[in-house]
């Protein structure tokens, strides 16, 4: 088991299902905060980048229905349990205002309010190439869009925001030591943009296969758990910005 130690757990209850299920989606979310608060606390995000289709959860029916479900089961459950557990939800890439809108609405105001963070899923640099001068402009911009918009939709903006998947792959084309320089700028501009990023997460720790296709290279370790310079890089980014 990962947690102990200080160590808390962040899971994911992504919404996967051939059929609307919205009261099953609840009570699979209702296990995941009874797991989190046995697992000495931590956090539930509640689906995964709802705005984005299949595989994503955005791809299966009564997706929003499920997820509005699943809050609501989350705060009804750590509630009845008493239990230090936080509940978010997350989008990816560029926040769009119809997205916001129509999860709002379903979700409703008291809950929407109540939310402990909201989720950003970004890879700058990775699907649609940014010029690396631009790089860290690029990414204050796109969170300080994120904060516009879910502020729009009725997202508190002393709501953290929790930066929940960003990363940079190695390939034939993308070298380990400009991995580490983009790593490092996004991370930079992301805690210096002034819009409530209180947590950042990289996707992953390890290459799935370091002799396999950029797509199974994000890690900060190759296959065979050697680092790369990213390791380094952002193992001293975690020791010089992270609070108690």
């Amino acid at each position: 088991m990962y947690a102990g130690d200080g160590r808390l757990i962040d899971l994911v209850a992504c919404y996967q299902s051939p059929a609307p299920d919205a009261s099953g989606f609840a009570e699979f979310v209702r296990d995941a905060v009874r797991d989190v608060a046995e697992w000495g606390g931590g956090k539930v995000q509640v689906g995964e980048e709802l705005n984005m289709p299949a595989p994503q959860d955005g791809g299966s029916p009564g997706c929003f229905d499920a997820v509005a479900a699943g809050i609501a089961a989350a705060f009804e459950e750590r509630e009845r349990l008493g239990v230090d557990v936080e509940i978010g939800v997350n989008s990816a890439g560029m926040a769009d205002p119809a997205f916001w809108r129509r999860l709002a609405d379903t979700v409703g105001v008291e809950h929407l309010e109540a939310l402990d963070y909201i989720g950003l899923d970004a890879f700058p640099d990775v699907f649609h190439p940014i010029p690396h001068d631009r790089l860290a402009a690029s990414v204050t911009y796109l969170l300080e869009r994120f904060r516009s918009v879910t502020a729009e939709s009725g997202v508190p903006e002393s709501t953290p925001i929790h930066v929940t998947e960003t990363g940079w792959p190695t390939g034939a084309d993308r070298d380990e030591a400009t991995q580490r320089i983009v790593l490092e700028t996004v991370a930079d501009a992301a805690l210096d943009s002034g819009v409530g990023v209180t947590a950042y997460e990289f996707f992953g720790l390890r290459d799935g296969h370091s002799g396999a296709e950029w797509t199974s290279r994000f890690g900060l370790l190759r296959d065979d758990y050697t680092p790369k310079p990213a390791f380094h890089a952002v193992r001293d980014l975690i020791a010089g910005r992270s609070t108690s």
